[in-house]
C-alpha cells in the first residue's frame, strides 16, 4: 500500500478504465493480494505494474473510505496492525 499512499499524496486520480481492469481481475479472481504484491512492484512487466499501481491506489481509496482519515493516521502510527487492515482491504476490492 505504500505505493498507493504516495500516488493519493500526489493527486493521482485512477481513470475509469483502470479501475474497469482491477474489478474484471477481482471478479476472475486472478488479483494478487495487496501483501503479494508488496516487494515485486520493480520485477513486474509494464502491463503487470500498471495494475499494481492502481490497485495500490485503489486499495488506499478503501482504506480511507472504511476506515476514515484518523483510521489511517492510527494505521500509520501502529504498523503491526497492517496485516489484519490489509486482509480486510483485500476483500474489499474483491466485492
Amino acid at each position: 500500500m505504500h505505493e498507493g499512499f504516495a500516488q493519493k499524496l500526489s493527486g493521482q486520480q485512477i481513470s475509469p478504465h483502470q479501475r474497469a481492469q482491477v474489478r474484471q481481475l477481482a471478479l476472475a479472481g486472478a488479483l494478487p493480494s495487496l501483501e503479494q504484491m508488496g516487494p515485486t512492484f520493480l520485477r513486474m512487466n509494464a502491463g503487470n505494474a500498471a495494475i499494481a499501481y492502481t490497485t495500490a491506489l485503489m486499495a488506499v481509496e478503501q482504506l480511507y473510505s472504511a476506515y476514515g482519515e484518523s483510521g489511517v493516521r492510527n494505521l500509520l502510527q501502529n504498523p503491526s496492525s497492517l496485516g489484519r487492515v490489509g486482509r480486510d482491504i483485500d476483500q474489499r476490492l474483491r466485492e
